[in-house]
């Protein structure tokens, strides 16, 4: 079911109805709230720690922690190169190291363990309950225990991308062009041919996974079933998972331009050329869309007819994902100096509202 779920409260006395007033839409360009200067070259992925931490790690290896209330870097934990961002849970901050090695880490920027890897980390690392999930060399999936970084399974073959959640079991494209299903402990539960090779994780909304392949398709299917829903030539690859409004998907796909899909159907509703190299997964927040590309300026696209706005002329290149927190978007730049790296505030004008009820005002949805 693709319809956004829509929740009526009855007021006590009276019987009118009180609804959530619409929020302002944003205006843009965004205004600039505050920097924090750190170390660069910047992972790609802005990640959000435990007790509010912000997480940037550079392509040397050094992660740190951004608390963005005092702006200052808390702290910072030196380790090898790499090129896998972090991960983190309630109390635990996991990195990965080129050399193989995988550090547990506590929120004060301590390590709490330190494990050398049988298959060392190439895909994207996962933290799922009390297991880290990882794609590694060899078509390998591998399950870790989260507390301390030993073994709870490995599937030895056929996996070519990295896995999605789909309730307490996980869903990944195989080499030999099929979408499998295992459950928590690594057990396959369902298994069944895509028609070509998969290309990037696949995209799992409620019961159905939304696949890419190599020629271009894009592709529905249902999980417990295995029926595919609809196909789709796209002309590229999403290189990350869609934004979804309740009815829509929106994509950035390896073309480097930004496209709007029917969920429920596959068609394809709107498209627009990005301002640099497609390199981030969209937002979608209060009727507007946000793209972030491999280029100084982030765009915007606003209402009902997605109209093309400038939400930011950063400077520089944009280096990081976009995260929205407590009515702030956060996104990281390289500095001008080699080794340096900025994290950038926006405050999103209005500011964010709290949750406010008024008598008789109907509200709005998200992008239709």
């Amino acid at each position: 079911m693709f319809a956004a779920a829509v929740f009526l409260l009855q007021a006590a006395c009276g019987g009118s109805a009180i609804r959530v007033a619409p929020r302002p839409a944003l205006t843009f360009p965004l205004i600039e709230e505050a920097r924090i200067t750190c170390q660069g070259p910047l992972l790609p992925r802005l990640v959000e720690g435990p007790e509010g931490l912000l997480l940037l790690t550079t392509k040397t290896g050094r992660l740190q922690a951004l608390d963005t209330e005092k702006r200052i870097v808390r702290w910072t934990f030196s380790a090898s190169s790499t090129s896998v961002s972090p991960v983190a849970a309630s109390d635990r901050i996991f990195l990965a190291v080129a050399d193989g090695t995988l550090y547990g880490i506590n929120p004060a920027g301590q390590m709490v363990w330190e494990r050398k890897l049988e298959d060392p980390v190439r895909g994207e690392l996962m933290v799922v309950g009390s297991q880290l999930i990882y794609r590694a060399d060899q078509d390998v999936l591998v399950s870790l225990n989260a507390a301390d970084g030993t073994r709870r399974w490995r599937i030895p073959s056929a996996v070519r991308t990295d896995p999605s959640i789909w309730g307490d079991r996980f869903v990944y494209g195989t080499t030999d062009g099929k979408l499998r299903v295992v459950d928590a402990e690594g057990r396959l539960v369902r298994n069944w041919p895509l028609g070509g090779a998969a290309a990037g994780r696949p995209f799992v909304l409620g019961d159905r996974a939304f696949v890419s392949l190599e020629d271009g398709r894009f592709e529905a299917f249902d999980l417990p079933t295995g029926k595919k829903r609809w196909s789709i030539r796209l002309g590229g690859i999403p290189i990350a998972p869609p934004a979804f409004d309740g009815r829509n998907l929106y994509a950035v796909l390896s073309t480097h331009i930004v496209t709007g899909i029917r969920a429920n159907r596959g068609d394809l509703l709107w498209w627009h050329p990005l301002s640099g190299r497609a390199a981030f997964p969209p937002l979608l927040e209060n009727k507007a869309l946000i793209v972030a590309s491999r280029s100084p300026v982030m765009q915007a696209f606003v209402g009902r007819s997605l109209t093309p706005t400038t939400a930011l002329e950063a400077g520089r290149e944009i280096a990081t994902t976009l995260l929205i927190r407590g009515g702030i978007l956060y996104l990281g730049l390289n500095g001008e100096a080699e080794g340096t790296g900025t994290l950038v505030m926006l405050r999103l004008e209005p500011p964010a509202l709290e949750n406010k009820t008024t008598p008789g005002t109907r509200g709005e949805g998200d992008l239709r």
